[in-house]
């Protein structure tokens, strides 16, 4: 099904819709798989308001703060004739030192089935997940807030001998957050995608694919002065990828997408219209070197108080070096740019634009095939159009996993 797992990273670039749930636990097929393990990750962050001092002083949060994080986590795939049931999860609880009101679950977990039928494949598919928020995006207080995403997706793909395939699928989600004053940021999601394209070794994979989507904010006050607020996505766009050998592989996505508004306010145009895009590169250099590359642009719900939409541009590169069997050490670099509707809502501003770019580099050691512990540092730096909200933060975590 390459064809139709390429197509439908499309999908999701022009529309809030996302196809990149449906897949399997990575690495499985239709085997029986059971793995369980434990981590623990203890994590310092220099400035974990993201934020000014001045912020951090309004959200009554030290900048400074050290975070333990045990998980959880399971993969299980168990077949049944040609079906399949799956559920990848991490599921555990965050303790901080000083912040305790930021204590919080952190759950990421997707499940369902798959059902094979003649040359089809059905998938259904639902995600969880449950953290705090950025403390910064809790208007007037203590920066408390537990960010839940739900999510359920049914697709359709079917690839023909000859080459040719596609696939459809339809998808609704539930965004909710449990403090009041981020109720207006609230959404559901329902949408429906479809994609088409034709496969062979020596050409690679290209096709099309459109989608549609609503966005629907039902605490949020529109420009009519009531509740209820809500967006329409569209795309139409093409799709290609190849793979070169056993060292390179490459996959490009660009599409027309738009935005129609139900409301705005006077002199803010109800629709945008732009390109999105999607270009990844895959660079085996080596049995022990791998390189990474990857740029976009695309539409977003936003989880942020007052407003509808983010259109996000970023761009990334990581390497990844294996010393051995056991040892590997990874390094990366990645910048965002976001812009956001400008009338956003209610008393508490946010930036309605920013950049962003963080630097990372982790070593890991496995010293048996059940144990392995790590140590990652990050460096993020943001500037935002209100400047309140710039920041400069150091990021250190060492993660102790055991598993069976």
């Amino acid at each position: 099904m390459r064809l139709a797992l390429a197509l439908g990273v499309m999908i999701g670039a022009g529309a809030c819709t996302s196809a990149a749930a449906q897949s399997m636990p990575a690495g499985a097929s239709n085997q029986r798989m059971f793995k369980v393990g434990l981590t623990t990750d203890v994590i310092y962050d220099s400035n974990i308001a993201q934020g000014s001092n001045a912020l951090a002083r309004q959200l009554v949060i030290r900048p400074s703060d050290e975070t333990v994080r045990p998980l959880l986590n399971a993969t299980v795939v168990q077949p049944l004739g040609r079906q399949a049931f799956f559920l990848n999860m991490a599921a555990g609880y965050d303790f901080h030192r000083y912040n305790k009101q930021l204590d919080h679950i952190n759950v990421d977990a997707s499940g369902g089935a798959r059902v094979p039928t003649g040359p089809c494949l059905t998938t259904l598919t639902g995600t969880y997940t449950a953290a705090q928020s950025d403390p910064y995006e809790v208007p007037g207080g203590s920066g408390k807030n537990l960010l839940t995403d739900t999510s359920e997706v049914l697709s359709v793909a079917c690839q023909t001998s000859g080459g040719f395939g596609g696939q459809i699928a339809a998808q609704h989600g539930d965004t909710s957050n449990s403090n009041p004053t981020r109720l207006s940021s609230d959404h559901t999601v329902n949408g429906v995608s479809g994609s088409f394209g034709y496969s062979n070794a020596g050409l690679g994979t290209i096709g099309i694919s459109g989608s549609e989507s609503k966005q629907t904010f039902p605490s949020r006050m529109n420009a009519k002065g009531t509740l209820g607020d809500s967006y329409t996505s569209t795309s139409l766009g093409v799709v290609y990828s190849k793979t070169i050998g056993t060292k390179l592989s490459a996959s490009v996505t660009a599409g027309g997408s738009q935005i129609k508004r139900e409301s705005a306010p006077p002199g803010v145009p109800l629709t945008s219209r732009g390109l999105n895009y999607n270009a990844a590169v895959t660079y085996n250099v080596s049995h022990a070197l791998q390189l990474q590359a990857n740029v976009a642009r695309a539409y977003k719900p936003s989880n942020s108080p007052g407003k509808l939409y983010d259109l996000t541009t970023s761009a990334s590169l990581s390497g990844r070096y294996n010393l051995g069997s056991r040892i590997s050490i990874s390094a990366g670099g990645t910048f965002e740019k976001s812009v956001s509707n400008s009338d956003t809502t209610g008393s508490f501003i946010l930036p309605t634009s920013f950049r962003q770019q963080s630097y990372n580099a982790s070593v890991r050691y496995q010293p048996s095939p059940r144990a392995s512990v790590s140590l990652s540092v990050q460096q993020e730096q943001k500037t935002a159009n209100i400047h309140t909200f710039d920041f400069t933060n150091t990021e250190a975590k060492i993660s102790l996993g055991l598993s069976y």
